[in-house]
């Protein structure tokens, strides 16, 4: 595998993900392919501190089609003859999750609740830019995990931990 990429050469999807990473501002990668000769790169710009790095209302910014065009660039002489790369903006999804909390009485109810948020959406935390990959499953158990470690948490009861409202699948845009 490492000799493969010292050539600089995409021969399988990981080699196409790890080449998209060495492109300047790429955050991440993946690759995709139903058949060996098309290829789906999905690619998203470094993390700029948005909800959805390198996209806008659903649509990709200038920056990310810059972005494109550099990552094509990049893999044109490094992919085999005859396999066409098609490079894509990742598809988001949203997560609906709402928790029955019981809170430890020795604890301000506040600052438990505060807690818990930063555990889950600030720079390291459950589902930070730095710690998600593409395509990953988010598992309840990891939640949960993550939350009833929280000091002042006695338990945590999921009401809602879907991609759907109401049955509904969720709008991805």
């Amino acid at each position: 595998l490492e000799f493969r990429r010292v050539l600089f050469r995409s021969v399988t999807l990981d080699d196409y993900t790890y080449l998209a990473n060495q492109v300047a501002t790429v955050g991440k990668s993946k690759a995709a392919a139903a058949t060996p000769t098309s290829v789906t790169l999905y690619v998203q710009s470094q993390d700029d501190s948005s909800v959805t790095p390198g996209i806008s209302s659903g649509l990709p910014t200038s920056a990310w089609t810059t972005l494109q065009t550099n990552v094509a660039a990049y893999l044109s002489d490094k992919k085999p003859v005859g396999t066409t790369v098609t490079i894509s903006y990742p598809t988001y999804v949203p997560l609906y999750l709402r928790m029955n909390i019981t809170y430890d009485d020795a604890y301000k109810r506040s600052a438990v609740k505060l807690a818990i948020s930063k555990a889950l959406l600030n720079t390291g935390g459950l589902f930070s830019y730095d710690k998600n990959v593409f395509g990953r499953t988010m598992p309840l158990s990891a939640v949960t995990t993550t939350v009833a470690s929280i000091p002042g948490v006695v338990s945590v009861d999921f009401v809602k931990f879907n991609t759907t409202v109401l049955g509904i699948p969720a709008a991805i845009k």
